[in-house]
């Protein structure tokens, strides 16, 4: 029933309404909209819409708001770009760093490899940087699935998370397709990456540090 529920909910924001208005056909709370429907993008139509129904109080009550938040954003992610560019990582605050990530999107059993799955290109790319920081790292131990839904293009897909990884394709296995499960189509989204590295010692090694630095955050206070 939810999984309905949202698919109307979308459709209609497409359409341009208002999460008020959706909430009140469909009898769910706008919290719940407001979820489903974060992801759409409106057209120049559905804007259109959406805005004809707001007063001219409205209207520039939200852009003041907008206006803003944009700022507030940029003074932000400003303050923030400057901060990264002063720090200097040593090489042990990467080891950390690496162990940290792999904690948080790694497998945690106690295997014989490193699985790291993660849909963000940008985060899987951080964490094969710092892999490889490691001279002793074997490339050819690398393997990688790809994990597709149905409206992907298996290629394209392949071919972009070959160049975000920097591990060939000739070392990827057969991609695994989900089962597509609604007709919304995530715009942008390239599925998922799984890789694994086989090595006992090294998956051992960072498994540990993450572990034992959570367990003994005391070192931070």
């Amino acid at each position: 029933m939810k999984l309905l529920e949202k698919e109307k909910s979308i459709k209609l924001r497409e359409k341009g309404f208002s999460l008020k208005e959706i909430s009140n056909q469909l009898s769910v709370s706008k919290s719940s909209i407001s979820l489903w429907v974060r992801d759409v993008v409106l057209t120049k139509e559905a804007t259109t819409r959406l805005e004809s129904r707001y007063t001219v109080g409205q209207l520039r009550s939200q852009r003041t708001l907008r206006d803003r938040r944009l700022l507030e954003t940029r003074c932000i992610y400003k303050k923030s770009e400057n901060f990264i560019k002063k720090i200097k990582f040593s090489g042990d605050q990467l080891m950390i760093m690496l162990s940290l990530i792999y904690w948080c999107e790694g497998g945690k059993q106690d295997t014989d490899i490193l699985a790291f799955a993660n849909s963000d290109p940008d985060l899987v790319k951080m964490y094969m940087l710092l892999l490889r920081l490691d001279p002793e790292i074997n490339e050819r131990k690398f393997r990688v699935c790809i994990h597709l839904h149905e409206y992907h293009d298996e290629y394209r897909v392949l071919r972009f998370w070959s160049k975000i990884s920097g591990i060939p394709i000739s070392q990827f296995t057969k991609p695994y397709r989900k089962e597509n499960t609604s007709k919304v189509v995530r715009k942008g989204y390239m599925g998922c990456a799984s890789i694994r590295y086989s090595d006992i010692k090294y998956a051992r090694k960072i498994r540990s540090l993450g572990k034992l630095f959570l367990k003994n955050y005391r070192v931070l206070s």
